[in-house]
């Protein structure tokens, strides 16, 4: 099994007073690109509340906050994986004019040059695709690992802030965990002064008129396979859960359609939403 020394470092780069934050993985396997896929058997996934100083969001077992950098301007934050494998990131960072950075002129550039570690590692990227209002995701592929970058832009005075999400993970755990990884990072809300909460809302479940097709392929042209888990929880005992659309919907449930989770010969409906 391939060993990885560490998902994430952060790199500082100084230009007329703005510092950014550039978070990434590194490892020694090979990649091949794999998009998400569905990687376990359907079942609600309990997950779990990881905290830091600034930073909170929801994982199954096994991760942690590893790493806060609050900076003047900027700011990042690493999820690792316990096994070193794979991980997620929050980072804040300015672009366009204010810079005066040719790499950081335009938003698509600016991800590019951060996920790519300033350049420094070689990084191929796919199409740029939006995933829900205002957010757009990049899949990536690198010598060493397979990911996604979602990301949010704020247009600020002289320029712009990127609100940026990874998840990435060694080739054969991204082949199989793409989504997981990519609900870590999703999950994750960090306490940026720079950023007004309101400009980075929650990840919300998205409205399906059909959770499965016959195919057992995600049957509602509004989902997107950068946001295959949904998030629901359990009213009595308000254990959360991410759900599978394609997997773990169910037509035929005591109570109507939806999610259930069985203990035994107990069936419970689960509630939209984390609980809080």
């Amino acid at each position: 099994m391939a060993r990885h020394r560490r998902f994430s470092s952060f790199i500082v780069v100084a230009s007329i007073g703005l510092i950014v934050i550039a978070a990434f993985w590194s490892s020694e396997c090979s990649t091949a690109a794999a998009a998400p896929s569905g990687e376990r058997a359907g079942s609600p996934q309990p997950v779990w509340a990881i905290r830091g100083q600034y930073c909170a969001g929801f994982a199954p077992e096994g991760y942690f906050i590893a790493g806060e950098n609050p900076q003047p301007t900027s700011f990042g934050a690493d999820v690792h994986r316990r096994d070193g494998r794979g991980g997620a990131s929050y980072a804040v960072f300015g672009g366009g004019p204010m810079t005066s950075l040719p790499a950081l002129a335009t938003p698509e550039s600016a991800v590019a040059t951060i996920v790519s570690n300033m350049g420094q590692t070689p990084t191929r990227f796919g199409n740029a695709q939006p995933v829900e209002p205002g957010v757009m995701a990049v899949p990536f592929q690198q010598p060493v690992a397979n990911g996604v970058a979602l990301y949010r832009v704020l247009p600020v005075p002289g320029g712009f802030i990127i609100v940026l999400r990874e998840a990435m993970g060694a080739p054969d755990l991204w082949a199989r965990s793409a989504a997981e990884l990519t609900a870590v990072a999703r999950s994750l809300r960090c306490n940026v002064p720079t950023v007004p909460t309101a400009a980075d809302p929650p990840a919300r479940n998205l409205p399906r008129s059909s959770h499965r097709s016959s195919s057992g392929n995600e049957g509602n042209s509004q989902y997107n396979p950068w946001l295959g888990r949904e998030y629901y929880h359990d009213r009595r005992t308000g254990q959360n859960f991410w759900v599978s659309p394609s997997q773990d919907w169910s037509e035929t449930g005591p109570e109507g359609a939806g999610y259930y989770i069985h203990n035994g010969n107990d069936t419970t409906k689960l509630d939209s939403g984390y609980s809080q």
